[in-house]
């Protein structure tokens, strides 16, 4: 798929840090994003709206992903704990890893370059472009996010395992903040990616979170 993945030397775990990926976003997917239904039928002329903005929009976009995978060691009191001395209080995080043994945490950026250029088409008043670039971007991000969950999949298969859907910070009881963890944890930083205060993170289109791996019975 074009990809580049090597790990993170010095760290204290095996961060794998994969670049020049490669995917495909969907034109309806972005429609629906800008305002569209997806039960309604979009007119043809929108579509090529999209599509002739497209090349631009991906070529802008420096895709890169930090994973590092830990054993769980227990789950008890509304928190998980992982190796390394790891833990997130989440209710529903444990609701979605279940029986977990294994998890990855993931953190995912597509870069700024498409943000800036939906601000900058917002200042200049070109509004509907504006709306498609920072859809784009979500989209982007969101299919980003799918290929990791894929790529957890294929390990999990080799070792006879299922994986969980992802969960991330922000959702449920699971607090935003922890996004800082995932950060500090990844050293996302080497790909770009950065925690406010806040908790939301930089560049905007990224996404950071945790999958499960579950032995099949």
């Amino acid at each position: 798929m074009g990809e580049f993945l090597f790990s993170s030397e010095g760290s204290f775990m095996d961060i794998k840090i994969i670049e020049n990926i490669t995917f495909d976003v969907s034109l309806r997917r972005i429609l629906i994003r800008m305002g569209y239904s997806a039960r309604e039928e979009i007119p043809e002329e929108e579509y090529a709206f999209v599509e002739q903005n497209l090349a631009e929009m991906l070529a802008l976009c420096v895709p890169k992903i930090a994973t590092a995978e830990l054993d769980v060691e227990k789950m008890a009191d509304g928190k998980i704990f992982l190796e390394e001395n790891i833990s997130f209080r989440s209710t529903s995080l444990l609701r979605t890893l279940g029986n977990s043994v294994r998890v990855m945490i993931y953190a995912a950026t597509i870069g700024s370059a498409v943000e800036r250029m939906s601000a900058r088409f917002s200042e200049d008043g070109k509004y509907k472009l504006s709306l498609l670039w920072d859809s784009f971007g979500s989209e982007a991000a969101e299919v980003l996010a799918q290929k990791i969950s894929l790529m957890a999949n294929q390990r999990a298969k080799m070792k006879r395992m299922r994986i969980t859907s992802r969960y991330s910070p922000g959702y449920g009881d699971l607090d935003v903040m922890e996004n800082r963890k995932i950060i500090e944890l990844l050293d996302a930083d080497k790909i770009g990616m950065k925690c406010e205060d806040s908790g939301m993170l930089l560049p905007r289109k990224s996404t950071t979170g945790i999958i499960g791996y579950r032995r099949i019975d």
